[in-house]
């Protein structure tokens, strides 16, 4: 993982001469993307990650769901974990999870964990929903958009985007987004935003500073639905973010890599609804690697407060300590939930009585890393 792609991927056709199982490459450069097949063939790396596409398709998914600060996938997008803030407007508040009159009813969704305070918190039916309570919340794809919305209500679907950074990640949000809202991408290189208009069919690209607050009034930033500062300078993003809310836009992501500026975001500090930390995208993707069993894919949240998996399970019920039990008989840590079992396409929520079975992708959520290598072990074939 430094910062050089040659370096990185050489590495991994060493490792393969020294019989090493698993070897994987962050990579920066398109280049070596576009040739992911030949890469892996050619320098033995089993795995190329792209801080710059795990980036871009998380960013993707808070636009496409306005309602939501993070959108996680699993089963391929079947199944998708979702972080809400309860707002001031939402019909939840003061109730319990357990009551019948919640608006989610009718909706198969569950809630995993609330996020209170600084605090983790795994809820039961008698947990009663607060303002400003952010919820970690499991559905499939076609019940997310209206279970975030009895939560968020009154957020309307974005129609224009303003991008500050034309870089790598700029660019690639730009080139998606562009498919379905209308785009503007501040670039301060001339000859950054030549190669951008040439390569962008449907942006706007402007040669102008993203913390350039005349620029940004000339541009009308207020008439765009988010703000998105991408660019590689954490101070730009932020202040540039900061400008935008003071003329007047309603809603701001900014690209952050110190912890410090993170934290601040997360307190209310700074006056920013969203970041996005490329540690933390690269870092869930390394996890569905290096984590024992059959892990489909991982993702950490809360600055690695908090682990969400989805493993497949093996075994019959003499090989298993899982398969043939129900939920509710699960031998589960504290800190430990079933969130959904993905069976045959469908997804389930993990109700205290669906049972387990042979090849079911669980959908694990943990608030203890010291729980995981109990996790691991729970699922061996013996």
């Amino acid at each position: 993982v430094t910062q050089n792609d040659e370096v990185n991927l050489v590495a991994c056709d060493y490792a393969e001469r020294l019989n090493i199982g698993k070897k994987i490459a962050r990579v920066h450069d398109p280049y070596f993307l576009f040739r992911e097949e030949y890469m892996r063939w050619g320098f033995n790396a089993d795995v190329l990650i792209s801080p710059e596409r795990q980036v871009s398709m998380t960013l993707r998914s808070m636009i496409e769901y306005p309602e939501a600060n993070q959108v996680f996938d699993f089963a391929d997008g079947s199944a998708k974990l979702a972080c809400v803030r309860v707002l001031p407007n939402s019909q939840v508040i003061g109730q319990k999870l357990s009551q019948s009159n919640l608006p989610t009813v009718g909706i198969d969704v569950r809630v995993v964990a609330i996020y209170r305070e600084h605090e983790l918190i795994l809820p039961d039916g008698d947990s009663e929903l607060l303002e400003d309570d952010e919820l970690f919340l499991i559905a499939s794809r076609k019940d997310l958009r209206r279970a975030v919305r009895e939560f968020a209500p009154g957020r309307q679907p974005y129609k224009r985007i303003t991008i500050v950074g034309g870089g790598k990640i700029g660019f690639s949000l730009a080139q998606y987004l562009e498919k379905y809202f209308q785009v503007k991408v501040f670039e301060t290189s001339l000859e950054r935003c030549n190669l951008l208009s040439s390569e962008l069919k449907n942006s706007l690209i402007l040669n102008a500073n993203g913390t350039d607050q005349e620029a940004l009034k000339r541009e009308n930033i207020a008439g765009s639905d988010v703000f998105c500062a991408v660019s590689n300078n954490d101070e730009t993003n932020v202040v540039s973010c900061l400008l935008a809310k003071k003329l007047g836009m309603p809603k701001t992501i900014a690209l952050v890599n110190n912890a410090a500026y993170i934290g601040l975001i997360e307190d209310g500090m700074i006056n920013i609804e969203q970041y996005i930390s490329p540690q933390d995208t690269t870092l869930s993707t390394l996890l569905s690697y290096i984590r024992k069993g059959d892990v489909v894919c991982a993702y950490t949240m809360r600055h690695g407060g908090a682990e969400a998996m989805e493993i497949i399970v093996h075994g019959s019920e003499q090989s298993s300590q899982i398969c043939g039990r129900t939920i509710e008989q699960l031998p589960l840590p504290y800190g430990t939930v079933v969130g959904a079992v993905i069976r045959d396409g469908k997804v389930l929520m993990a109700h205290n009585n669906v049972t387990i079975q042979n090849n079911d992708h669980l959908i694990v959520f943990t608030t203890d890393k010291a729980a995981l290598p109990y996790i691991e072990n729970l699922l061996k074939v013996y």
